[in-house]
């Protein structure tokens, strides 16, 4: 796709990285956030990218400069958020950065299933992550995702995803006041199978969405390593 002579019409670009060992695995990356997301989970640490408060966006030419810098010895990059699918444009904004980079991993929380859908069908994605917060109990997933959800919507993702042929992984992070052992194992049968790699991180109490979720605590390491034990068993 040939670029636009002008990009102010990308918005919400709220942060980036040239470069991450961390964010695809087994590549180095770059990482570009985009701002906004259609979840309100209350224990989310981004959640200034979430809401947009206080951060303005980074003009689109700016990082144009800054990934063309490092193109030559990075060649991906991982497109974050937020929600990245509420960019409106963001066929547009794959398109280019396949210009630029040869692989692109896309995080996502799996809600709008036919917009990653026409990324698959038009081969912007290398790579996917998609957050499945908890099991698909429509109650137990509003709890975490903090609004009414339908938990319908993240189950026909899910089995896009393992029906796609494209490398991907189902990850969540976990904390006592949502999730235990029964919970991780049910997960762990939801999302597992057709290659799908498994992940599961500790929650963390900083900068928490919620500020109440600021004096929840994490699983301790004894008990998160059980948790482990049971997505790698």
């Amino acid at each position: 796709m040939k670029e636009p002579a002008s990009y102010t019409d990308f918005k919400n670009i709220k942060s980036f990285i040239d470069t991450s060992f961390l964010d695809y695995p087994g590549r180095m990356c770059s990482v570009i956030f985009l701002g906004g997301c259609n979840f309100r989970c209350p224990f989310c640490h981004n959640s200034a990218i979430v809401t947009q408060n206080h951060i303005e966006d980074i003009p689109f030419e700016l990082i144009k400069k800054k990934f063309l810098s490092v193109k030559g010895w990075c060649d991906a990059i991982c497109v974050s958020g937020g929600e990245p699918t509420l960019l409106p444009d963001i066929q547009e904004f794959l398109a280019i950065l396949k210009n630029w980079f040869k692989y692109i991993k896309f995080d996502t929380n799996g809600y709008n299933t036919d917009i990653l859908y026409e990324l698959i069908q038009k081969s912007l994605i290398d790579f996917i992550s998609m957050d499945v917060k908890t099991i698909l109990n429509n109650e137990l997933y509003s709890k975490c995702a903090g609004r009414d959800i339908d938990t319908a919507k993240i189950r026909d993702s899910i089995e896009l995803l393992k029906k796609s042929g494209i490398p991907h992984e189902f990850r969540m992070t976990v904390l006592p006041k949502f999730h235990n052992i029964d919970i991780v194992t049910e997960w762990k049968k939801i999302v597992a199978g057709n290659g799908s790699l498994l992940k599961i991180q500790n929650f963390s109490p900083k900068n928490t969405l919620s500020p109440d979720f600021e004096k929840e605590l994490p699983f301790t390491p004894d008990e998160f390593s059980l948790l482990k034990k049971i997505i790698i068993s």
